[in-house]
This record gives structure tokens, sequence and C-alpha cells, in this order.
């Protein structure tokens, strides 16, 4: 498991939430202001440094964290978004750290700030616009910070540095996947459209490579009928960490013709006739989920040697 420190230096408190959203995306991490982190450093994989610019120059106590740990630093992945106003230009301003550290760092990203004017105390106020007056850059309010665009390299860098899993074979994982999913019979669908999302705890059924789903009538309908786009998650009654399992699928989502024989054959599969379906008030529909993603956090894995986390498309 790839561990990851999140550092910031956070005046008015913008890279800190940034810090902290990057250690909530990374996961098994931990976040602390540069100047008091109270963890052995070792026991991380990867540093990201989330530093601003004031002035012109980084702050005192990130440069000092690069310097005080620079032996150590240089063993490590080191990542840095920076936040500044100068975007296009804003990498000159982590040199420094750059030719402490070289090629240990990984990613290095200009970010864009958000600057309230109103916000700033007096001395602030007048070095910024001092900057500003230098760099010629409008001293007004500024957000040049876009969050969406943030997490995306977030979630980039995620991958970058998971990199270094164990990997089980696909066909053998895959052996493991079908086993887990004939262990169970209850599963949770995600289902969402624009900014409206569900979930919906269903029984299931799993032949061949697919999940089926039957259902009456309801609002999920409305949301695959939207979007396709579906998540089914399974797992194992919480033990402890030891006793971990739990998959997690991303694929797309289709309502079968109750016409069809791919219907009537999961029908019998499911205990009911052609004459049970066909008396039936109320029609049941059935939902295929074919595969394009799967997250198998199984603490089996870890036993055989593999990391614990596999993913299998």
């Amino acid at each position: 498991m790839v561990k990851t420190l999140v550092l910031y230096e956070s005046k008015y408190g913008f890279t800190k939430e940034i810090a902290k959203d990057a250690a909530l995306v990374l996961g098994s991490s931990a976040y602390f202001h540069a100047g008091s982190v109270n963890k052995d450093i070792n026991c991380f994989d990867v540093i990201l440094i989330c530093t601003p610019v004031y002035n012109d120059i980084l702050p005192q106590s990130i440069m000092d964290f690069v310097a005080n740990n620079a032996e150590i630093l240089k063993s490590k992945r080191v990542i840095l978004f920076c936040c500044c106003l100068e975007v296009d230009n804003g990498k000159v301003h982590l040199k420094p750290i750059r030719e402490i550290l070289g090629s240990a760092i990984v990613w290095q990203e200009i970010i864009g700030a958000k600057i309230e004017i109103s916000h700033l105390n007096s001395n602030d106020y007048n070095d910024l616009k001092k900057v500003c007056e230098k760099d010629e850059i409008s001293f007004k309010d500024n957000d040049l910070f876009t969050k969406e665009r943030y997490l995306e390299r977030l979630l980039k860098v995620k991958h970058i540095i998971g990199d270094d899993r164990v990997i089980i074979g696909r066909d053998e994982g895959m052996l493991h996947v079908e086993n887990f999913l004939k262990k169970h019979n209850t599963c949770t669908l995600g289902t969402g459209y624009l900014h409206s999302v569900r979930t919906t705890p269903m029984e299931y059924i799993y032949i061949e490579g697919h999940i089926y789903l039957m259902s009456d009538a309801g609002e999920k309908f409305y949301y695959i009928l939207q979007n396709p786009n579906v998540s089914v998650s399974i797992y194992d009654n919480y033990i402890s960490y030891e006793e971990i399992g739990g998959l997690q699928i991303q694929g797309t989502a289709t309502i079968i013709d109750t016409t069809t024989e791919e219907y009537y054959s999961i029908m019998k599969e499911k205990g009911l006739s052609d004459e049970m379906l066909g008396k039936s008030e109320i029609t049941p529909y059935l939902i295929r989920v074919d595969f394009e993603k799967i997250d198998f956090e199984w603490s089996e894995f870890e036993k055989m040697g593999y990391s614990i986390k596999q993913i299998f498309r």
C-alpha cells in the first residue's frame, strides 16, 4: 500500500484546503502544516507538497522542510503543487526545490490561486500590490483556481504513484472475482444523471461474466435510461482489515427486452418459469451490467503475496 504525506503552508486557508483534498483523493495519507509534522517521514512512500508563493518566493517553512529532510526526500517520490497568480510562468518559483531534490520530483504543477484583497492584512496588501505592479498583474480579486481540473490532476497522480502494486495476472485474478461474486447475492447499484445520484440495494445473479438484476419499474430506470453508466458494490461484512473483501464494478447497464431468449433464460435461473411470468400481473424487468473496470480489495491477495487492491479491466 502506497502511503502519502501531504504538506502545506497556508496563511489564509486556501492551500490548507487543497492539501486536505489531496489527502482525501490519494488515500492512505496524512496531511500536516510543513512546520509541524509529527510523523516519521520514512514511513511514507510519496511526499506531496502544496505551497503558495509569497512576495515571489516560497514560504520559509516549506524550504526549511525540504532542506532539513533532503536526503530522505531524495529516496521518495515527490509531488509539487504550487498556488500562485502566474499560472503560465509559475514553475520558476519551484526552482529552489528542484535544485535540491532533482529527479525525486515526479510531478510538478501550477494550479492557480484565489486572492480576495479585502481579506489581506495591511502588510500582505501592500506586498501583493508591489508584486502585481512589478509582474504587471492586475491588483484585484483573482480566482485562477479550477477545482475540477485540480481534482482530475490528483486522480492522475494517484494512478502514477499506485504503479508499484504487486499485480496478480488477469486470468487468475478474474477467477477470484468470479468466486467472490458467486459467494454473494446482494449488491448496491449506483446510478446517476447530471447532479443527481442514487443507490439501490438489490439482489443479483452472476452468469458468464455479467451481473443480472431483477426489479419492478422505478426511479432507477429513469437514471439508466438517461445515463447507462453504473457502479455496483459487493462486499463482505467488515470484521477487521485482515479479513476485508469488497468489489466495486464500473460498467454499463442494459435493460433486457422482455421478449428475448436472454430474458427468459435468466428468469428461469431465478426460478421463474415462462408460465409464472405469463401469469404475473406486474412485469418484472431485468438489468444486465457489463463490466468495464473492477476494483477488488481483498485481504486474501495480500496473503498470496500481491497488493491487497487489484484492478481488472
